[in-house]
């Protein structure tokens, strides 16, 4: 390896209110200082959609409403602003990432285009990098779902084929990823690993406590029907009230915990205030910061939660977890983990059936193999990674790309 000290630029979501999203970011950069080659890195954050949540206010908003004026149509309003948008998210990643040696996109739920936006955002990146000739890694993201006719996922698709895209990992859909992305023929390694999160007890120095509390991790009333699921607010205020009375009924001493999210925090209000005039008094946890959810999860025997990073957590903890299914991404992490009957579709949503496999997960636990082999695959990912940049850095001259091209053709 060459003396110098090398830079690594890590982009994610680390200011999101779902803390799931920073402790991605937290995690990935532990496990890169703990497992590239010395340790002895600089590295800088930048945030994924910095551009978007900026100048979506101000200029781009002005942009948007003049191009309504004038076009009349949606779409010519769409494609004016994301061509603003992936302009002004290609500069910014431009000015920083010009002197690294490698661009980390640390993970989360990011290869998508039909619930939150990010396929401009990472179009913008990998054209940046191509032009300035930086690698890029793709670090266990989630994909979810795939469209031949959507403007947008053929949009992304494109700019995953861009050389500077040297690695990519998923922690769920492979098959989408290198079925569908990469039409079965991907020209750099795709392969599926762990979620940096199963290393949150280490990253964090948070173990398990002595507790025989039952924790149930509330997500916000719409979750469901915005992921085309025909299960809304009133049935699932219903279920959560349903799933703590019986616990309660049970003898169990049970408390509520949000991810942190205002919406999931509001929901968790609306179920305990619901229940506070039944004469149910329960304790509810809102996290300010990521520290706090996994010392939250820490202090629970068991948990029935929502949010897929919950779980996760619970995971690395040794927290036995129900997770209630809004998108396949938890029905996936179930599988990977050999525990999928701990992770219930609303189909079979029951306050009976819920409680159940909750106690059924506390007895059975996690197989510590089955655990201790998968978390170690985001570490030899990890390794694989540092291995080739460092090859690459050892060579003269290395062109990845040197170019861009229009994604606006559509």
């Amino acid at each position: 390896m060459s003396d110098k000290q090398r830079k690594i630029c890590f982009v994610g979501l680390y200011n999101e209110k779902n803390l799931g999203d920073p402790i991605i970011f937290d995690c990935t950069e532990w496990l890169y200082g703990k497992y590239v080659e010395s340790g002895d890195f600089v590295s800088q954050r930048l945030y994924l959609d910095y551009i978007r949540k900026t100048y979506r206010p101000s200029i781009m908003r002005k942009v948007r409403n003049r191009a309504a004026r004038i076009f009349n149509s949606g779409n010519s309003y769409s494609l004016s602003f994301e061509k603003l948008l992936f302009e002004k998210t290609r500069e910014y990643f431009e000015t920083y990432i010009k002197d690294f040696d490698l661009v980390v996109v640390v993970g989360g739920g990011i290869v998508k285009w039909t619930y939150q936006f990010f396929y401009t955002e990472l179009t913008a990146l990998l054209n940046a990098a191509e032009s300035l000739n930086v690698p890029v890694v793709f670090n266990a993201v989630g994909v979810e779902g795939y469209s031949e006719s959507d403007f947008k996922c053929q949009m992304l698709k494109q700019a995953m084929q861009l050389p500077a895209l040297i690695h990519v990992s998923t922690r769920d859909d492979l098959e989408t990823l290198a079925g569908k992305y990469y039409d079965g023929n991907p020209r750099r390694p795709v392969l599926r690993v762990s979620d940096p999160a199963v290393w949150v007890s280490e990253a964090y120095g948070i173990k398990k406590k002595d507790s025989r509390k039952i924790g149930v991790g509330v997500v916000r009333g719409g979750i469901f029907n915005d992921n085309a699921i025909d299960f809304g607010p009133v049935e699932l205020l219903t279920l959560y009230k349903d799933v703590i009375r019986k616990l309660a009924e049970d003898g169990c001493d049970v408390e509520v915990f949000t991810n942190g999210l205002p919406y999931d925090n509001d929901f968790a209000g609306q179920v305990c205030a619901s229940l506070a005039e039944e004469g149910i008094s329960v304790c509810r946890r809102y996290p300010e910061n990521t520290y706090e959810l996994v010392d939250i999860i820490s202090g629970y025997m068991a948990i029935v939660a929502a949010r897929l990073h919950a779980c996760i957590i619970a995971y690395s903890l040794d927290v036995p977890a129900v997770g209630l299914v809004w998108n396949d991404k938890l029905q996936l992490f179930g599988r990977n983990i050999h525990a999928e009957d701990n992770f219930i579709r609303h189909d079979d949503f029951s306050a009976a059936n819920i409680v159940g496999q909750l106690y059924k997960a506390a007895a059975a636990g996690y197989d510590q193999a089955i655990k201790s082999e998968f978390r170690q695959t985001i570490i030899e990912d990890i390794m694989e990674i540092d291995r080739k940049t460092i090859s690459m850095e050892m060579k003269e001259h290395i062109v990845i790309g040197g170019g861009r091209y229009d994604l606006f053709i559509y």
